[in-house]
This record gives C-alpha cells, sequence and structure tokens, in this order.
C-alpha cells in the first residue's frame, strides 16, 4: 500500500515520544534522557521518535543513533526576514528527521499546516500532525499534500489518567478506516500509560502511539519507556 513507501525509512510499529517542555526533558536533561532512551531502543522492533524542543535539537541529534528526531514546531515560512520564526531548513540543518505539527498545545489553520508540510516535505523532513477530532483528522489527510503520519488526540485526554484507547476506541476506528482510506499512517495519543493502551491501540489497528507525559514527566523514564515498549512486544508475541 502507498502508506508504506511514505514511510520508506520509518518503520512500524512507531513509539513517539513528544518531551514537551516538560523540566526533565529540556536542555541537559532532555540530552541525558535521549541517551537513555537510544540506549533503551536498541532492540525496540519498529522505529522511535523523540519529538524535542528546537534548541535542543542539535544536542540530541548529534548523540542518539537508535531513535529518529523530530522537532515540536515550524513556522511555514521561507527563509528571509522572520524574527523568532521557525524553519525547515534550520530543523534539518540541526539533525532533525522530521517535525510535529499542529499539537493541541501548538495549533495552527488548515492553510499553515498544509504550508508546514510543504516545506516539510521540500526539506526532506517526515510529518506527524496531530488532530484533535475526526473531522479535523479528514480534512488533513484530504490535503494535497499530505503528512506522512497523523496523530489522532482528544485534547480533553492529553496529560490525564484515562486513555483514549480505553475512553474513545470507536473514534480510534474511525480514524484508522480515514487514514487508511487516504494511504496515511496513523498514530494515537491522549492519556496513554500502560502496556495495556499500546496493546489495546495496536488490537484496533493502529500503526503506533504517541505519549508525553507518560515520559517526560515520569520519575523513572527509561522504566515507564520499557513498559509500553513491552506492550509493543506482547502483542506481536
Amino acid at each position: 500500500m502507498c502508506f508504506l513507501i511514505a514511510m520508506s525509512f520509518i518503520r512500524r510499529p512507531i513509539f513517539a515520544i513528544n518531551f514537551k517542555a516538560y523540566d526533565n526533558a529540556i536542555g541537559k536533561k532532555a540530552i541525558k534522557l535521549s541517551k537513555k532512551i537510544d540506549k533503551a531502543s536498541k532492540n525496540f522492533k519498529g522505529s522511535v521518535i523523540l519529538i524535542v524542543s528546537n534548541t535542543d535539537l542539535f544536542g540530541i541529534s548529534s548523540r542518539v543513533s537508535n531513535v529518529y528526531v523530530f522537532s515540536e514546531h515550524i513556522d511555514p515560512f521561507l527563509p528571509g526576514a522572520h524574527t523568532g520564526k521557525i524553519l525547515a531548513e534550520d530543523v534539518k540543518d540541526m539533525g532533525a528527521h522530521g517535525v510535529l505539527i499542529n499539537h493541541a498545545e501548538d495549533r495552527v489553520s488548515i492553510n499553515n499546516i498544509r504550508k508546514c508540510i510543504l516545506r516539510a516535505k521540500k526539506n526532506g523532513l517526515k510529518t506527524i500532525v496531530c488532530a484533535e477530532n475526526i473531522k479535523k483528522l479528514e480534512s488533513i489527510v484530504k490535503l494535497e499534500t499530505k503528512p506522512d503520519m497523523v496523530a489522532i488526540e482528544p485534547p480533553e485526554l492529553i496529560g490525564g489518567n484515562v486513555s483514549v484507547t480505553n475512553a474513545k476506541p470507536n473514534t480510534l476506528k474511525r480514524a484508522l478506516d480515514i487514514a487508511r482510506r487516504y494511504d496515511t499512517v496513523i498514530l494515537c495519543g491522549a492519556g496513554i500509560k500502560t502496556k495495556h493502551d499500546v496493546i489495546s491501540a495496536m488490537k484496533i489497528g493502529l500503526d503506533g502511539i504517541l505519549v508525553a507525559s507518560a515520559i517526560a514527566k515520569s520519575k523513572t523514564p527509561i522504566r515507564a519507556f520499557k513498559r509500553l515498549a513491552k506492550g509493543f512486544k506482547e502483542f506481536k508475541d
């Protein structure tokens, strides 16, 4: 299927981790955490993606070898007179493999989503585009310039203790159907914290997960990483 071609260098299942701006996952702490996850990812049968602050991109990308590193944000601009903007060209030069677009905490218009995807693709960056509901997901996958991956994340569940896999399994099934119709790889996120949440996502047929607080806020992030990774392994076994 076409969606496999679009993901040429990223293997499924996909385990994406958003560092956000949590105290445990910025600056030197982000580099330390990334190195530990990189080591723990060595035998992961799929792809681990670390989505990190732009200011930490080079420090992390230059120190890891088993994971992919994505930027948390780009702006839809060409190089020029744009003070304070984050350009795809700069993100690429700092070692990023891709970029996260339209997270619930960094919403942009559908027109700017389109522009950001285009800017990313022209610079050889993969894209994960978040959608807060089915309507937005469908508008994203219908774009002429499609993302490599979409992530369905109901905002009311983000950072909470109730997993989207338990609260909205029918929403995930509808999202999967739409993504497959448009040959797009699909992840889910919001409240995912246990290996059982991972197994549930994989049973539905999704291509992977997008998590943040479960790892980036954990007092034992590598233990948390391994617990979630175990869900992928147990599903496969």
